[in-house]
């Protein structure tokens, strides 16, 4: 029911992320709101009735940093990801992004979870990495810290997925993609052999990745 669902997220903050107090509070007062209308009859027959007319109002507050995280953290957990990055790129544009720093942060969350779904699918991985990118220049930009969870995890993930990504730009038939990747290899590589560690499964996985360079490369490159 809409109650116990109600109960379930009011019960369960997303608590992982680094989310400042005041946008988890402005979540639960937008899930507060959002119950009152679906659970009073005559709130909800309005709202219908404006739904089906189409005049419901969607746009964000403009100035008010902790309301617009608030409800960009729901449509987060709510699996819209591609609205999360549009509204939340939308309400930094020429703002102080730090003022602005949890609604960075949520945007770089859903940019995180699309790039993640990217890889699992195998279907981009240039595509996963710019967002993973984007991730990162958006946190920056809204001084989230170091130590945050969320941007340990795309910092971690940009160094698993850059070798990958220059090992695909030089296996390709276009001159130029195939240049980018050669220029991207001696970091790639780098990055490789740090991420190799001791095992025996991370050395081979280093002889493997120098046997694939050297398989695309010509003895002139």
């Amino acid at each position: 029911s809409i109650f116990k669902s109600y109960e379930r997220m009011v019960a369960s903050p997303p608590s992982d992320f680094g989310f400042s107090e005041k946008a988890i509070s402005a979540r639960k007062s937008v899930l507060d709101t959002a119950m009152e209308t679906l659970g009073t009859p005559v709130l909800r027959r309005e709202y219908d009735e404006r739904l089906q007319l189409e005049s419901i109002d969607e746009t964000l507050p403009r100035d008010v940093p902790h309301i617009i995280a608030g409800v960009l953290i729901l449509l987060h957990e709510a699996g819209k990801y591609d609205t999360v990055i549009r509204l939340g790129l939308e309400a930094l544009k020429g703002k102080n992004a730090k003022k602005f720093q949890d609604v960075g942060l949520v945007t770089a969350c859903s940019m995180l979870t699309t790039a993640t779904g990217l890889l699992e699918s195998r279907s981009s991985l240039t595509e996963a990495q710019d967002l993973l990118r984007e991730a990162q220049t958006v946190m920056s930009r809204a001084g989230v810290s170091g130590s945050n969870q969320v941007l340990r995890i795309v910092e971690r993930t940009i160094a698993e997925v850059h070798p990958r990504v220059a090992l695909e730009l030089v296996g390709s038939g276009e001159a130029a993609v195939r240049h980018e990747g050669i220029r991207q290899l001696p970091m790639a590589l780098d990055e490789m052999k740090k991420g190799s560690g001791v095992d025996r499964r991370g050395k081979e996985a280093w002889i493997a990745y120098l046997d694939r360079v050297r398989q695309l490369l010509s003895a002139e490159e």
